[in-house]
């Protein structure tokens, strides 16, 4: 899902990482990516502007951190961490490196909620 919306949006999925090599270059045919790569090369890569972190959730903090502290701006799947002392660190992280991070959360941009969040705004 993640990857059709990038290519419906008019983006290029540089490079994808499953949990090895195999899974990796299944999922570059699969998602029609550029290249198959691990975490740490798209993270450092210069070509990744943006990273959408879709890992198992204990992992989502070290995997956010590296990538801000590598310039790229970030998606993380719920949760963005663990705990609150995680989550801090995260927050404070994007702040530093002056990128932008969301944690993904589909129903904030879905079209019924648009309509209603209009209507409720719009109410005179």
């Amino acid at each position: 899902m993640h990857a059709h919306a990038v290519h419906r949006a008019g983006g290029v999925l540089a490079a994808v990482a499953g949990s090895g090599a195999a899974s990796s270059h299944a999922a570059r045919e699969r998602l029609n990516a550029t290249r198959a790569a691990t975490a740490e090369d798209i993270v450092h890569a210069d070509d990744v502007e943006v990273v959408h972190v879709c890992t198992p959730n204990h992992l989502h903090r070290d995997l956010v951190l590296a990538a801000l502290a590598s310039g790229k701006h970030v998606v993380c799947e719920k949760p963005l961490a663990m705990n609150h002392a995680e989550v801090s660190a995260v927050l404070a992280a994007a702040r530093e490196h002056d990128v932008f991070l969301m944690e993904a959360f589909m129903y904030r941009f879905h079209p019924q909620w648009q309509t209603l969040w209009s209507s409720f705004y719009s109410h005179d």
